[in-house]
């Protein structure tokens, strides 16, 4: 499947930072990308969170971007979280759009909102 992964969270040097800055790296850009067309998207991005962490400024900005190009974009907080989104995503039919998020499930979608609240997340 076409899934990779974004190595921004690794620490750095400050001249390994700049040369990748330099290289077009960017803050915020997801963690798991995948390059796949499933239901009314071109693809999917997925930022991976723990406990209590939430998309940072620059995530959510990325997310929201991403959202509005055409691609599912999501927070996931657990492995377990992430594969359950990326399974469902996978067997949307064509034309199909992900159900609504539940906060059961430890994932969260429908970017527009955090603008005004993050504090929601």
């Amino acid at each position: 499947m076409n899934l990779y992964h974004v190595p921004n969270e690794a620490k750095r040097t400050a001249a390994t930072g700049a040369l990748l800055k330099e290289m077009g790296m960017s803050a915020g850009v997801p963690d798991l990308i995948l390059d796949y067309p499933a239901g009314v998207y071109h693809g999917l991005r997925l930022e991976l969170k723990y406990g209590k962490n939430t998309p940072s400024e620059a995530q959510a900005a990325w997310l929201l971007r991403l959202q509005e190009a055409g691609y599912f974009v999501a927070a996931a907080w657990g492995a377990q979280a992430a594969i359950h989104l990326l399974e469902e995503y996978v067997a949307l039919a064509p034309g199909q759009h992900m159900a609504e998020d539940c906060p059961n499930t430890k994932i969260r979608w429908g970017f527009p909102e955090i603008r005004a609240d993050r504090e929601a997340w």
